[in-house]
């Protein structure tokens, strides 16, 4: 079965079949919609990421781009960091314990990163930016 179906007006994504890249070790990702998906012309980005436990993406910054979290499954921690917000000698920060069906929306310009500390079960998100 393929990974992307298209009929007359609509386009069915089999996210499971599409083909994924390395992020960082233990994270993998698949571009559904968006500028890394071959041949797309799509308005925004869709990816089904999977962090493996003990594993995450490290700080990361889109200056313009508005990042939207949706949790499948699994848990993990997001850290936001201010960087220009100074709390005595350290940037102020914030720490976030994401669940399953939560959505996390992260402004343009504030530093993130996601990390799974669980010890057996992948956290499984989509990522729309």
């Amino acid at each position: 079965m393929k990974d992307f179906v298209h009929f007359e007006g609509a386009t069915l994504i089999r996210s499971e079949r599409v083909q994924t890249f390395d992020l960082a070790p233990g994270v993998r990702s698949s571009p559904l919609l968006g500028k890394h998906r071959a041949g797309a012309n799509d308005q925004v980005g869709l990816y089904r990421n999977v962090v493996e436990p003990g594993c995450g993406i490290r700080p990361e910054v889109h200056p313009e781009t508005q990042e939207t979290i949706i949790v499948i499954s699994g848990t993990a921690k997001v850290r936001l960091v201010y960087p220009d917000r100074i709390v005595g000698e350290a940037l102020e920060e914030a720490s976030i314990q994401l669940v399953q069906g939560d959505v996390l929306v992260i402004e343009p310009g504030t530093v993130h990163e996601v990390r799974n500390d669980a010890r057996l079960v992948p956290f499984v998100f989509f990522c729309v930016a």
